[in-house]
């Protein structure tokens, strides 16, 4: 019983501080920290494996482009201290997806041709 009244406690103080500006503000310096380091791997594993595709489609910049606005999106949203969302840091973060999910669907059409060529024979 008394677990679960600490329980209670710990959640109604997490909701107070909800409604704090500073706890506000440095959850999202957190998340734009960790937004800059997924943005920072897809930049390095894009780049390695865009490098040895020689480059030849052009699309393939789109990656690079958008992963390395959003990590420096992510590094302004680390350092900005105010309260009120950015709108460009919101813009480069949501033109990201688009890349990403363009990337994704290119790879499930891809991974369904090759099953659809080892079902045949052909692979």
């Amino acid at each position: 019983m008394t677990r679960q009244r600490r329980r209670g406690s710990e959640s109604q103080r997490a909701l107070d501080n909800v409604s704090d500006p500073e706890a506000t503000v440095t959850a999202a310096r957190d998340l734009n920290r960790a937004s800059s380091i997924i943005a920072a791997s897809v930049l390095m594993d894009s780049a390695v494996e865009h490098y040895r595709g020689l480059f030849h489609n052009k699309a393939i910049y789109a990656p690079l482009v958008s992963s390395a606005l959003s990590l420096l999106a992510g590094f302004h949203g680390a350092g900005d201290r105010r309260s009120a969302p950015h709108p460009a840091r919101d813009t480069v973060y949501g033109a990201a997806a688009h890349p990403s999910l363009t990337i994704t669907a290119i790879a499930m059409r891809t991974a369904d041709r090759i099953k659809a060529l080892a079902a045949r024979g052909e692979l």
